[in-house]
């Protein structure tokens, strides 16, 4: 769907179907909110946001738990996220939630993260992309306002992100590639990337102007292991 949306434009495929085109843009960035508690009427929405869009059966079995004691049901979303529909939803049940790991604010830096089941989950993954996408996590919001700012790859498939995104590390048998504005099967700009020095770069890489970044990544190729 979203190709689909890419392809035809929104309008013209709200045409097609006889709805009606979307509203101002406005209106638009307010359904941007997604985690956390909705009010619809007499019912509560809670969107709870899953690190990655991976669950485990434990995390799926409270769940489960959850929206049986609300009284409630589980919804799925194209968010990474599930959200809970009952009449009443209360503090406590939020806090058990947070506490298992699962997030309820739509800020939170893990939100701005894609990243593969990497090593050892996936026999092509060269890399602990999960582990190191966590780690990095609070570094890459500052590589973009909303959305997916930095995508951690555990090979050049690129099966947990396929959009361009700024900031693209690829896992190979010597560490990271860097692919800036781009998609895991583009060509890097840095190669040979240990996490510390991902961690170093990514906070100088977010305090340039964006029309700066691609410049001073290639001011480094001379710097960095080849």
């Amino acid at each position: 769907m979203r190709d689909l949306v890419r392809r035809l434009g929104i309008d013209a495929l709200a045409m097609h179907l006889g709805l009606s085109p979307p509203q101002a843009n406005s209106e638009r960035a307010a359904a941007s909110h997604i985690l956390g508690l909705h009010q619809l009427g007499d019912t509560h929405a809670l969107g709870i946001g899953v690190v990655f869009g991976r669950l485990n059966a434990q995390k799926l079995r409270l769940l489960a738990d959850v929206a049986e004691e609300a009284q409630g049901e589980m919804r799925l979303s194209p968010w990474r996220a599930i959200f809970l529909v009952a009449r009443k939803i209360d503090n406590p049940l939020q806090d058990r939630l947070r506490d298992a790991g699962f997030i309820l604010h739509d800020d939170a830096p893990i939100r701005a993260v894609a990243a593969c089941s990497g090593k050892p989950a996936c026999l092509h993954g060269t890399v602990d992309a999960q582990e190191d996408g966590f780690h990095l996590a609070p570094l890459a919001r500052g590589l973009a306002d909303q959305g997916i700012a930095l995508h951690v790859s555990g090979c050049a498939k690129g099966c947990a992100h396929a959009a361009q995104v700024p900031v693209t590390l690829i896992g190979t048998d010597n560490g990271y590639t860097l692919v800036f504005d781009g998609r895991a099967g583009d060509t890097p700009q840095l190669r040979n990337l240990s996490r510390p020095m991902i961690e170093s770069l990514l906070p100088r890489l977010a305090a340039l102007p964006r029309g700066e970044r691609l410049m001073f990544l290639k001011s480094l190729l001379c710097e960095a292991p080849q």
